[in-house]
């Protein structure tokens, strides 16, 4: 889900909260993006932090801090001791992808794709 209150009152923020508890208990994944980090608190396990195109942070929810969030988000600000070096993703030229996908092709409308996916990762496409 991209950003799924940007229009809902506190209400249904709270409404839809407890729905996605509800899957959380159920054993259900929920792949949840926002810029509110308040959310990330009420509802979330883990953090993926994405900027730039790279991983830059993975982290259990618990084990992270406002600051080092808004500090991976943006490489700004005042690091927090909370961000541990095992966290924070580094490009390892040992580390072999399960899947490598260079220049594909479908039709005219898309070209020159190209990703590589790593073990632990979850690759998400949309358009």
């Amino acid at each position: 889900m991209d950003e799924p209150t940007t229009s809902f009152t506190s209400n249904q923020v709270e409404v839809f909260f407890d729905t996605i508890r509800k899957l959380k208990n159920h054993g259900v994944s929920i792949i949840y993006i926002t810029h509110n980090l308040k959310h990330i608190f009420q509802i979330c396990n883990r953090i993926t932090i994405i900027r730039d195109g790279k991983k830059i942070l993975m982290s259990n929810v618990d084990d992270i801090d406002m600051d080092s969030m808004i500090f991976a988000m943006t490489g700004k600000g005042k690091e927090s001791k909370e961000i541990k070096k095992t966290d924070i993703i580094k490009t390892n030229k040992n580390l072999e992808p399960v899947l490598k996908i260079h220049n594909m092709n479908f039709g005219k409308r898309l070209s020159n794709i190209s990703f590589e996916l790593y073990s632990g990762e979850i690759l998400g496409i949309a358009g």
